[in-house]
Parts: structure tokens; sequence; C-alpha cells
């Protein structure tokens, strides 16, 4: 008598090797994206920075964004660019306390007589 499960143990398998193929596939991309790589084109630093073409473009031409031009291409050191986009800091609360803090304990009191 034959097995009446076999056909869904053979799709299973089958649905299992798919899987395995996919997981492979989307491990391959991610070790191939662009943030790998040190070296971005305009298309991938305008989508790392969250910047359209023509701001990037504004930037570029006013040398406000660190970046290497060949011939007509214009290319991105990563570091250089996370070095940038965080050049700008904004102090927390509690930095500007320490240091209003490291400020006045450091001057002498003064009394008016």
């Amino acid at each position: 008598m034959d097995n009446p499960f076999q056909p869904i143990f053979e799709r299973l398998g089958s649905i299992e090797s798919l899987l395995q193929r996919l997981q492979q596939d989307r491990d391959n991309a991610q070790t191939n994206t662009p943030t790998t790589r040190k070296i971005m084109s305009l298309a991938e630093f305008c989508e790392y920075a969250g910047l359209s073409r023509q701001t990037v473009y504004k930037l570029t031409s006013g040398q406000k964004v660190p970046h290497s031009k060949r011939g007509k291409r214009l290319y991105f050191d990563r570091e250089k660019v996370d070095t940038w986009l965080l050049e700008n800091q904004v102090a927390t609360h509690s930095e500007i306390q320490g240091k209003a803090d490291d400020y006045f304990s450091s001057k002498p009191v003064r009394r008016r007589a």
C-alpha cells in the first residue's frame, strides 16, 4: 500500500530546497551591497545620505561635501562622508549642563562690596 503522505513529503522537500536557495541568494546580495564598498557613486551617495541629486550637485559645486571627480563622474569616500555627515553634532542638554558646570566651577567667585 502506498503512503498517502508521500506527495506531501515531496512537496515539502522542494519547498525547503527553494527556501535554502532564497536564503543563499539573500546572503549573497547582502555581501555585495554598495554599503560594503569604500567608494560610492553619485546614486549610491544620494541614497546613503538621503539627499536628492540636485542637492548633491549644489554641495559638490560649492565644495561643501568631500568628493572626487574623474572625468564627469563624482565619487565619494564612505569614511569621509560619514565624518562630514556627523561634523555638526548638536550637544545634548546634559553635555551643555556639564560644560556650564565646568565653566562656573573654574571661575573664581567675585563678591560685590
